[in-house]
């Protein structure tokens, strides 16, 4: 079952749901099967800022896909810099409800 290489591909703009929130990166969820790991490193955090203080489970986030681990179902995932902007811009969807 090769679905992870056959509906993604690096490079491509997804969006997902945040599962786990770690020290190391942020836990994504695609779809049932699939889920992506987005490192620490990867996302755009100030300079001693908490990677808690920023997410949390269940926020939608939109990342860019940076590996592919098709045999795993797993993605390495990446905030990519917008060609159209300065710098690099983290965009951040809430899930519903008031929060």
């Amino acid at each position: 079952m090769d679905r992870c290489g056959e509906r993604y591909k690096v490079g491509q703009e997804v969006v997902g749901t945040i599962l786990k929130v770690n020290p190391f990166g942020l836990f994504v969820e695609l779809d049932k099967d699939i889920h992506g790991l987005a490192h620490v490193s990867q996302l755009n955090l100030a300079n001693g800022q908490k990677i808690n203080s920023v997410y949390n489970v269940g926020d939608k986030v939109t990342l860019n896909v940076a590996t592919i681990e098709p045999n795993e179902h797993r993605l390495g995932l990446e905030f990519r810099a917008r060609k159209e902007g300065k710098g690099r811009k983290i965009r951040r969807r809430k899930r519903g409800g008031n929060r």
